[in-house]
């Protein structure tokens, strides 16, 4: 400002004061300097508004990245959630199919497993010489099956009740369990108080000597277990042997089953068996009988 007046009280000496000071003011050229002094505010206000602009863009950037970095926690949050469910999901699918597999495996067994004596059925037995009458015809080793009855069960049932009856049919079950003793011989309960046993690779003449032993131990277990087994029981036994010969799985059954009936015939608790060999013209019977006690 040019006019200094308003700095002083109104009275003659300040005036004449003023008016001196305003001559000289008048007098001094300073445009340069409110030149300067503009160009210097210009400056100050650039820089503050550069400032604000800068401390604006800061505080932007801080929220827009509090903003992401919540969305970004709430998204892991969440994927960790979902994470979690699906492996929650998982291990019960896992322990469900577990216990899938377990029922099914169980299912298996028993659909393979006769229930009373805890041996094989007759599905098992089946689907087993299927898998060694193939062996055999690759191999062209004996196959031997044996056909096991015990004889007057009728009788027992009757006399002493299913219960023991079945007492008699797991003791001779375990009669053929611990004689049957090869990994790749089979016995099975095929029907009743018939039982069946396959062998491979089993000549005749050793076919029989399991079938005798079998007799002999079913002929001592009413010595054996006496409270058990109230009465003596026998069994009968026939034997087929499957050598060369053009003959099937069936057939090879029904020639055991055969033998089976002359054991019975010949006055029961006896073997018979019969070897089927291309080699001769005729199926002859190559082992006798054991005489019952």
């Amino acid at each position: 400002p040019r006019d200094y007046g308003f700095l002083f009280k109104e009275n003659e000496q300040n005036e004449r004061l003023v008016s001196i000071f305003n001559r000289y003011i008048n007098a001094i050229d300073n445009v340069q300097s409110v030149r300067k002094h503009e160009d210097a505010e210009q400056r100050l206000v650039e820089k503050y508004i550069q400032t604000k602009n800068e401390r604006q863009l800061l505080w932007g950037a801080i929220i827009v990245g509090g903003f992401m970095f919540a969305i970004l926690f709430i998204v892991f949050r969440s994927r960790q959630r979902i994470l979690a469910q699906l492996a929650e999901s998982h291990r019960q699918i896992s322990q469900q199919h577990d216990a899938l597999q377990e029922v099914n495996m169980q299912l298996e067994c028993l659909s393979r497993t006769d229930v009373l004596t805890g041996m094989a059925n007759r599905r098992h037995f089946d689907e087993r010489l299927a898998l060694e009458y193939a062996s055999y015809k690759r191999t062209g080793h004996p196959l031997s099956v044996m056909l096991l009855d015990i004889d007057f069960f009728k009788h027992i049932n009757d006399e002493y009740g299913h219960g023991v009856g079945d007492t008699y049919l797991k003791k001779v079950a375990i009669v053929l369990d611990s004689i049957m003793v090869r990994s790749t011989d089979l016995s099975a309960r095929y029907g009743g108080e018939e039982f069946i046993c396959v062998l491979p690779n089993t000549s005749v003449l050793g076919a029989m000597v399991v079938a005798d032993k079998i007799r002999e131990a079913v002929s001592a277990l009413h010595t054996e277990y006496p409270e058990l087994l109230p009465r003596h029981v026998t069994a009968s036994i026939g034997v087929a042997t499957l050598l060369g010969a053009k003959c099937d799985a069936q057939q090879l059954i029904a020639y055991a089953d055969a033998e089976l009936y002359k054991a019975k015939n010949s006055g029961r608790n006896r073997i018979s068996g019969i070897l089927l060999d291309p080699s001769v013209d005729s199926i002859e019977t190559v082992a006798g009988n054991a005489a019952a006690p």
